[in-house]
Formats: C-alpha cells, sequence, structure tokens
C-alpha cells in the first residue's frame, strides 16, 4: 500500500479545483442542548431531561436535508457536538444517514453515555474521529468540575470501551480555576493516551442563554492572564506558534472597520439545536443567525454569508482599538465572544485585551509591545 503517489496534500486536484471557490468543506451541528454533566464552565449545557430543548431540537428528518443539502455543496466533513450527542435517542439513525451520505464525521463526547451497542456501530462505520474531554486527573476534580456525582466512573468506563474495542478517539480539555492545580497532569495524561496531539483551552465564553447565576460561575472559574501566560510557556509547540504570531504581528496593518476578521463562514458553518445557521457555533448575534425553517442552506450559505462577513463597524472606539490592534491575532476575543460578553460585536473585551498583552509581551519582543494599544480597564 503506497501513499496516494507519494504526493503531499497542496499538489491534490482536488485543491486546484476548487481554488479560489468558496466551497463549505465542513459544518458542525449541536443536535442536542442538553448533557448528562452540569459543567461549571459549559456555555450551553441544558439538563437531560429538560423538556424545553427537548422539544426545540431538529428531528432527524431537518438533520438529513441540511446534510444532504450541504453534501450537495460541497461539503465533506461534519462534527456532531452539543450538549452530549449521544443523549440523542436518534443518534444511530443521525449518524448513520451522515456517513451514508459520504461524509467524515467527527463526535465530541463526555464518553459517560457509550454503550456496547455504539462500539458495534462505530466498527460498522468508523466515525473519523471522537474527541472526549477531560476535567482532572482524580475524581474530586473531574466530580467538581461536572458537579454530577458519578461522572468520574462512568467517563472511565467510556474510555474502556473505546480502548478495548480499538475505536479512534483523543483527548482534549478545559484549563479553569477548579483544574489549574492538575493542569501540567490532565495535559500529560491526554498525551500519554491521544492518538493524535491534544488540544486544551484555556477560555471561557458565557453561555449562549445568558444566564447571569452560571455566567458568574464561568467569570469565576476563568484564569488570569499570568495563569495562561504561565501555562503556555511549559508547552513549546504552543510557545513557538504564538512567538510566529507577534512576529508576523511587526507588518500588520490592523483588520479595518470589518467586523468580523477570522475564518467563519469561509470555507466551513454551523447548525444550531433548533436548526439556525450560523457562521461558527459561537456566533449568536441576531443579524448573523439564519433560520433554515424559512430558507435554504444554499441560500444561506451563498447570499446570507457574505453579507454577514461584510458588516463594518462605524464606532471611533473600535476603530482605534481592535481594528488597528497588531496583536489582535493573538487575542480570543472576536465578534461572537464579544457579543455574549457585552451584546455588541464591535468592542473590545479587557480581559482578552489583558490575555493578548501579557502574551506580546511574554513570546514577542520589546519594539512590538512598546506601540501596542494598551486595554481601557
Amino acid at each position: 500500500m503506497t501513499l496516494v503517489n507519494k504526493q503531499t496534500i497542496d499538489k491534490f486536484v482536488l485543491w486546484r479545483e476548487t481554488e479560489g471557490k468558496r466551497i463549505p468543506y465542513d459544518f458542525s451541528i449541536e443536535i442536542t442542548e442538553r448533557c448528562n454533566n452540569h459543567c461549571r464552565h459549559c456555555y450551553i449545557n441544558k439538563d437531560s431531561n429538560d423538556k424545553a430543548a427537548l422539544e426545540k431540537e431538529m428531528p432527524l428528518s431537518q438533520i438529513v436535508d441540511i446534510a444532504e443539502e450541504a453534501v450537495s455543496l460541497g461539503t465533506l466533513w461534519c462534527l456532531l457536538t452539543g450538549g452530549e450527542p449521544l443523549l440523542r435517542r436518534d443518534f444511530v439513525d443521525i449518524f448513520i444517514h451522515l456517513k451514508k451520505l459520504g461524509l467524515l464525521v467527527n463526535i465530541f463526547s463526555n464518553a459517560a453515555t457509550l454503550t456496547p451497542d455504539h462500539m458495534r456501530l462505530f466498527k460498522s462505520y468508523p466515525p473519523r474521529s471522537i474527541e472526549i474531554s477531560v476535567y482532572g486527573v482524580s475524581k474530586a476534580t473531574y466530580e467538581h468540575i461536572t458537579q454530577t456525582p458519578g461522572s468520574y466512573a462512568k467517563y472511565l468506563k467510556g474510555l474502556q470501551l473505546l480502548e478495548d474495542n480499538k475505536i479512534k478517539y483523543h483527548l482534549k480539555t478545559v484549563i479553569m480555576r477548579s483544574n489549574y492545580h492538575e493542569a501540567s497532569a490532565i495535559i500529560k495524561y491526554c498525551r500519554e493516551r491521544s492518538k493524535e496531539l491534544v488540544r486544551y483551552d484555556p477560555f471561557l465564553c458565557l453561555r449562549y442563554d445568558n444566564d447571569k447565576k452560571n455566567n458568574a460561575i464561568i467569570k469565576r472559574e476563568r484564569l488570569s492572564a499570568e495563569e495562561i501566560v504561565a501555562l503556555e510557556k511549559r508547552d513549546s509547540g504552543r510557545r513557538a506558534e504564538i512567538k510566529k504570531i507577534c512576529e508576523g504581528a511587526k507588518t500588520r496593518s490592523g483588520v479595518g472597520t470589518r467586523v468580523i476578521r477570522c475564518a467563519a463562514g469561509v470555507d466551513s458553518f454551523a447548525i444550531s439545536a433548533a436548526g439556525k445557521y450560523q457562521l461558527c457555533q459561537t456566533l449568536k448575534h441576531p443579524a448573523t443567525v439564519y433560520n433554515l425553517k424559512k430558507g435554504r442552506l444554499k441560500y444561506a450559505w451563498e447570499v446570507f454569508t457574505p453579507k454577514v462577513r461584510s458588516i463594518s463597524s462605524p464606532k471611533g472606539r473600535y476603530l482605534q482599538s481592535c481594528a488597528c490592534c497588531l496583536i489582535v491575532n493573538i487575542c480570543h476575543c472576536c465578534p461572537a465572544i464579544a457579543y455574549l460578553e457585552e451584546g455588541e460585536m464591535d468592542t473590545a473585551i479587557g480581559y482578552f485585551c489583558d490575555i493578548a498583552h501579557a502574551r506580546a509581551m511574554r513570546f514577542g519582543d520589546r519594539k512590538l509591545t512598546q506601540n501596542l494599544i494598551q486595554p481601557k480597564k
């Protein structure tokens, strides 16, 4: 067996034929907002028996319809997420339909609801990958975060099922106040068991439903800028990546008046549990959301998305800060996060500004940091 004529991926015919075209190569879909855990940092989870959340979930027929239209537009990959996607009673049907359409399917899960039936399903229809979230290496830390007694044992049982059945998976983690003391051990644990590079995230966004009580908990779980930089300093890969961005920042001229400056809607899109089309899973501003019950995916992708991506800001304060910031690419804040934080897409968020400046000071150079606009307190 040889490697596709020993060609490198940039030489594949597919890339040449699609160059310059807007094609949605992948999409993510929240098939439920419900979850069996109640994680302290989570931005979406509803109770597993939440009636209102259950009633607004898309039926199988709508999910299949969206997927079929996505494939007709050129989609190759699909991510099933939530909530906990395995809570859907029709998860097996959803998964099989997507696979039979020829899609490469990824799954985000906490592993606690995996069963032998799932193992048989995944052996017959292998997922591209299953990403499992790890919240701690001890029961005390793990269940303090999930706020669900017995969740640690169920998570370990789910992992063992995957191991025993040789199902491909890899681990990821979110580092927060409640597990910061175990951060190094968690990352080590993930890297020893994952078949791919572990992904860890110290950035927590606020809830989609703007629940004030839970948002207060999320804010308390956030690490300081100094703690995040200290964590990244110990990771050679992350350190090199940020340093490279800082080097490129020396010649940046800002992002202009355009509000959406990332790749959202360039070659991917997202679908909410209720069937709302979004440029990315986090972007919830009403002006950026399209109801697929009232129109088709093709229109959302070809007409609606370019209009959203062209949204510009008239705000002088934004244009004099974020729009001309040299280190905007190492600031985790974006229009989606800004909207969840302040109800506006074009505004700076002090917490994320602090992180970007701390990163630039640690991984950039003195000349760069001397010319930065300092975050307003």
